[in-house]
């Protein structure tokens, strides 16, 4: 168990708690030793602090086999600490509930950003409520753009700063299907950039499979269909887009905080490297449990749909990156989960002028589109 291994306590209780689900779904498993289930959700509470938790599992562990000498002494272990030390173990096991584990707005700020990461990956924190008249829906159809007034794109801001969009229903069954299909047979182990050698390589931050998609690979066009949607929507020009990427995630699956923008100096001053712009991450499939895809500096979290859309601005007006889109994958713990990632790239030389002010944008149509569309949805960050 990497998780239990590498002591992220959290997840292994999850895993092993969806163990004994399915367990009792599907009756006894040959392949699974009950006790060992029990053993490693008893020591996972209690190096979280839930006493009364770990006494109970190594209970059960008992029940499964009594003759288990380290249960046994564990079990006296853990009522004696609840009798001498109740104040620091009976409060957290009765207050703490499964998800936040009593965490509070305040417990929040004093979190580091991977533990603040950790606690969105659990559930949703509460938005503020001065949020409310920011969080609309409406449809888009990007000034009259002919596909959009056939078919308009369902806008919803679910965050407010960092503006976060989801589109919803954008891409349908057929064209989910197609895009699985296609990066079925070349899907390989996700990379990322090593910072001291500058080579991509596999990381252990980034647990997934990634394949990446052109209109080359595709002679019955679904490609060439979502490029010209996304470019109808957002209304950013194509040609110095990224391939589609079509990444799996299987169980335990993750890609930990990162930025989708280059933070070094050659990705703002060299027109060859072109940082990006802006994200879109279509949603290929539910995810049962986990795989939310969240913001920690600012505690945002969206939920997978199959088939709707998050989009989010990675540069600001003044070409700067938006230090407020750290984001991250959290793991998958029950299911799958299949993503695209859109990546749009330009030029700054070619880009500032219009997003610095539409009024004197003399670019071509799809740039002052762009323009429109972050005027439009109220995107002002300088």
């Amino acid at each position: 168990m990497d998780v239990y291994d590498s002591k992220d306590y959290r997840y292994a209780r999850d895993w092993m708690k969806e163990t004994l689900r399915l367990l009792d779904e599907e009756g006894h498993s040959s392949t699974v030793d009950l006790s060992d289930v029990y053993d490693h959700l008893s020591f996972a509470e209690y190096k979280l602090g839930n006493l009364k938790r770990a006494a109970h599992y190594t209970r059960l562990m008992l029940q499964n086999d009594p003759t288990h000498a380290r249960a046994q002494r564990n079990v006296a272990y853990f009522e004696e600490l609840i009798r001498t030390e109740p104040e620091k173990y009976i409060n957290q096991d009765d207050e703490r509930g499964e998800e936040g584990e009593g965490e509070t707005a305040e417990s929040r700020e004093s979190m580091t950003q991977y533990e603040r990461y950790q606690s969105l990956c659990r559930g949703p924190w509460p938005l503020p409520k001065e949020y409310d008249s920011e969080l609309t829906c409406f449809y888009y159809d990007n000034h009259r753009t002919p596909s959009l007034v056939i078919r308009p794109v369902k806008v919803e801001v679910v965050f407010h700063k960092p503006r976060i969009f989801m589109l919803r229903g954008i891409l349908s069954e057929r064209e989910m299907d197609r895009l699985k299909e296609l990066a079925g047979p070349i899907l390989k182990r996700a990379t990322a950039k090593n910072a001291d050698s500058g080579k991509d390589e596999p990381a252990h931050y980034r647990i997934s499979k990634s394949g990446w998609l052109s209109s080359k690979h595709d002679p019955l066009g679904y490609v060439d269909r979502i490029d010209r949607r996304i470019e109808d929507f957002t209304g950013l020009t194509m040609s110095t887009a990224e391939q589609l990427q079509v990444v799996n995630y299987g169980i335990g699956g993750h890609y930990e905080p990162h930025y989708d923008f280059g933070t070094d100096e050659a990705s703002f001053t060299d027109g060859k490297d072109r940082n990006r712009i802006a994200t879109v991450l279509f949603y290929l499939s539910d995810v049962e449990l986990g795989g939310a895809t969240v913001f920690p500096i600012v505690g945002a979290r969206i939920q997978p749909f199959k088939g709707d859309a998050a989009f989010w601005w990675n540069l600001k007006k003044s070409g700067e990156g938006d230090m407020l889109t750290r984001h991250a994958g959290c793991p998958v713990l029950v299911g799958t989960k299949w993503g695209v990632l859109a990546l749009r790239a330009q030029a700054l030389s070619i880009m500032l002028p219009c997003l610095v002010c539409r009024e004197t944008c003399l670019e071509t149509r799809n740039i002052i589109n762009a323009n429109e569309f972050l005027c439009s949805l109220q995107q002002v960050d300088t």
